[in-house]
């Protein structure tokens, strides 16, 4: 952040660090004064960094507040006061007291920023709980008493979030600035941001207070255009159409406004909002709004599945949800990732939500007279003590590959342990990481089924031959997989060398369209390419999108194909794309909820063509945009690809031809 904004002034709360620890930050961060109060115990900390740009002079200090002079050496002098409003309300309540009383300054320009830990307003929190109003008065009753003005924020209403409860996270506005009115004349053009939070759960606030002005940009052309006896007529010819459906004009504004502008929402809503907003569809035809319900595929609510969702959502508020809740989503990822058999999968997922019959759970359900664990006689059996923490037990997992050595302290509950120690082996990586993963999985069966065969059979126990099964059975396992996976390749590859790209009828045009999404951050790049019935390009587009999923990305990459067309006026055209659902949805005019803005633009896109298709292929009969798409996506593509085509294109393109 300091490389990014180069600031001439750093506060810091809640170091927890001592001298030492800050005299490197202040050498990393390049530096040249440093002011530090030392933290009590595992908490508080203050730390004032700032280059010799201003001259500071600090003359009060305590465990909250440090205050100072700041002399910008450009003629102007103010009064900073660096806050940490205490944590205990009875003690920042004494702190705002305390600085009111002390403040003989109300006259000069006066700054109050950091993190006051208290709220203006009701509307500066969201959460289970509201603020308690005594502590919201308090606080307005501090800012009225000093004449200071709140400084409007950019970036996110909330500057600080809570950890989930009951399915909410909390989120207040703690973090601010607050100035008197000479201070607001003193520095007009000053302006606050709020910046995402980083490794903390508190936003970093940056206060510009020479922020420049922009100024608008002159209009211009080019004026040889001028020279040219049609220009005139055409400009006028373009601007004066009345079908605004596939005129010039109307393709130029359609760029300009069919996005939204991500700098004022940015501005004024937090960053998971700002997600949500940004890849919401906008439509640039029907301007309408509707109301999306996301429980049925073409959008429309229905009273049975609004019966379903209310009843879903009081169950979870009530019970949970065993399956699917936070706390064991990534327990049933794993296991029904890993690399086993359909049993031991099942096995594995029983044993992380405690559902085996272990003496423990039979003794629950009055089915077993103790809860001991009839191989050792020592504890309770649980599901942990059965396959991970009894003598024998360990010694399998110590003696097998993976040496895995599990203990009371490592071992809370099975699932974590299962996923903790698949983390460790995805860290490590390379080829055999899944098989590597799989053997936890192979081993565990094969210690229950070693469990099973003492239990009911009298069967000795011994930790080598149950590594030794387990082996056996992970051999035999890669082995059939592995054939399998050659025949499936086999059988793949005959297939795909019948499916190709298919060249339009004579006198037609063929807009292939794809689209590159990334789920994780909600961007993607789409694609069109329109070639006639010999396989030429015709024309050319790559563009970056914001979508909520892959079949909305699909159909923006659909609706700039009909846009072009519709602009150029093209005449016949098919638009193909590899999406089967989306395919048949706009063939069969039923719209798909989670792109309805962009399904209504297809819709009338399509009607005003006179001649068009719209057609379904395999990718591999689509290979030409969804290299283009994977590429735009990338950023790797130029912008004159479709005229000078890099190698992997320029080969797919001259595959085609030659089919």
């Amino acid at each position: 952040m300091c490389k990014q904004f180069k600031p001439a002034i750093v506060y810091l709360m809640e170091t927890r660090a001592r001298e030492s620890t800050i005299k490197k930050l202040k050498r990393r961060l390049h530096f040249e004064n440093v002011f530090h109060i030392e933290p009590r115990g595992l908490s508080g900390g203050l730390c004032l960094l700032w280059n010799e740009i201003y001259n500071i002079n600090i003359y009060f200090w305590c465990d909250n507040h440090i205050k100072a002079r700041i002399d910008d050496r450009k003629g102007k002098i103010w009064e900073c006061n660096f806050i940490y409003g205490n944590p205990c309300f009875g003690r920042r309540k004494e702190q705002w007291r305390t600085i009111t009383a002390n403040n003989n300054n109300k006259g000069e320009p006066q700054l109050f920023i950091g993190d006051f830990n208290d709220i203006l307003s009701q509307e500066e929190k969201i959460g289970l709980h509201p603020k308690p109003q005594n502590q919201v008065r308090e606080f307005r009753q501090f800012a009225d008493m000093n004449y200071l003005m709140d400084l409007d924020i950019k970036g996110g209403r909330f500057t600080w979030f809570g950890n989930p409860r009951n399915g909410f996270i909390t989120r207040e506005r703690i973090d601010r600035a607050l100035v008197n009115w000479e201070w607001r004349v003193l520095y007009q053009q000053a302006s606050l941001k709020a910046l995402p939070a980083i490794s903390s759960d508190h936003c970093p606030l940056v206060l510009d207070i020479n922020q420049v002005q922009r100024t608008e940009k002159s209009f211009k052309f080019e004026a040889f255009w001028t020279d040219h006896e049609d220009c005139e007529n055409t400009v006028k010819k373009g601007w004066e159409k009345e079908d605004v459906q596939g005129c010039v004009w109307k393709g130029i504004t359609t760029r300009m406004k069919n996005c939204w502008n991500k700098r004022k929402i940015e501005s004024r809503f937090s960053q998971e909002i700002c997600k949500e907003i940004l890849s919401t569809p906008v439509s640039v035809v029907n301007k309408e709004d509707h109301l999306y319900w996301p429980w049925r595929e073409d959008g429309s609510y229905s009273i049975k599945t609004g019966y379903y969702a209310a009843r879903r959502v009081e169950q979870n508020s009530k019970y949970g949800n065993p399956s699917t809740s936070e706390d064991k989503r990534e327990i049933w990822r794993e296991v029904w990732r890993m690399e086993v058999p359909q049993k031991i999968r099942m096995f594995l997922w029983k044993a992380c939500h405690d559902i085996l019959p272990v003496g423990s759970n039979l003794y629950k359900r009055k089915m077993a007279p103790n809860p001991v664990f009839q191989i050792c006689l020592k504890s309770p059996e649980t599901v942990e003590h059965a396959l991970l923490l009894c003598d024998w037990a360990r010694a399998a997992w110590f003696g097998a590959e993976c040496q895995w050595t599990p203990t009371v302290e490592t071992v809370s509950s099975i699932g974590n342990w299962v996923v903790e120690c698949i983390k460790k082996l995805r860290a490590g990586g390379g080829e055999d990481m899944e098989k590597r993963i799989s053997k936890l999985g192979f081993l565990m069966w094969e210690i229950w089924k070693t469990r099973n065969n003492k239990m009911f059979q009298q069967q000795d126990v011994n930790p080598k031959w149950t590594i030794y099964r387990a082996k056996a059975l992970e051999k035999i396992y890669w082995k059939l997989a592995e054939k399998q996976h050659t025949q499936k390749t086999e059988g793949n590859k005959s297939k795909t060398n019948l499916v190709k790209w298919r060249p339009p009828p004579e006198n037609w045009l063929k807009a292939n369209v794809d689209a590159a999404f990334r789920k994780d951050t909600g961007t993607g790049a789409i694609a069109v390419v329109i070639r006639d019935h010999k396989g030429r390009i015709i024309l050319g587009f790559s563009g970056k999108i914001q979508a909520t999923s892959s079949t909305v990305a699909e159909a923006q990459a659909v609706r700039q194909a009909l846009i072009i067309v519709n602009n150029l006026q093209m005449g016949r055209t098919l638009i193909e794309t590899d999406n089967l659902k989306l395919a048949q949805a706009i063939k069969s005019k039923i719209a798909l909820g989670e792109a309805m803005a962009i399904f209504q633009d297809i819709q009338i896109l399509m009607a005003n063509l006179p001649e068009k298709g719209m057609t379904w292929t395999p990718r591999n009969g689509n290979r030409l945009a969804h290299a283009v798409a994977k590429a735009a996506e990338a950023e790797t593509l130029r912008a004159n690809w479709s005229t000078k085509p890099p190698t992997e294109i320029q080969n797919i393109i001259r595959t085609e031809l030659r089919m």
